[in-house]
């Protein structure tokens, strides 16, 4: 049983430490991220989130809001949300069971619980 605990607790940490969750000081949660993401200042929103180096402020025509993409991601239909977001172009739409909605994830991507907010969410 003793090596049971020992090797859950040595996955469970494992898996905690590849999801690459930060801090968000100025929103109070933890955000998933990629490991080189930097704290961002958006100045249309009032928000600061945790972005990719290479990001960048792109208006949305459909939403009416500047938000950070890549450069190369394009806006994309969610029929299930019934929105036009950004996002890359191998993006797939994927089902959360666990939130109940459809977003654009990369094919490859894995959902993981978050133990801070208590939801699992696509891993960026």
């Amino acid at each position: 049983m003793k090596k049971f605990l020992i090797l859950f607790f040595v996955v469970f940490l494992s898996n905690f430490a590849q999801t690459y969750l930060k801090y968000n000081p100025y929103s109070g949660s933890y955000e998933s991220t990629t490991p080189n993401s930097k704290l961002r200042w958006n100045p249309y929103s009032g928000q600061h989130t945790y972005e990719k180096p290479n990001s960048q402020l792109k208006w949305n025509p459909y939403s009416g809001k500047y938000t950070y993409s890549q450069p190369n991601s394009k806006l994309k239909w969610n029929p299930y949300s019934g929105e036009h977001t950004y996002s890359q172009p191998n993006s797939k739409l994927k089902w959360n069971p666990y939130s109940g909605e459809h977003t654009y994830e990369k094919p490859n991507s894995q959902l993981k619980w978050n133990p801070y907010s208590r939801e699992y969410y696509y891993a960026k």
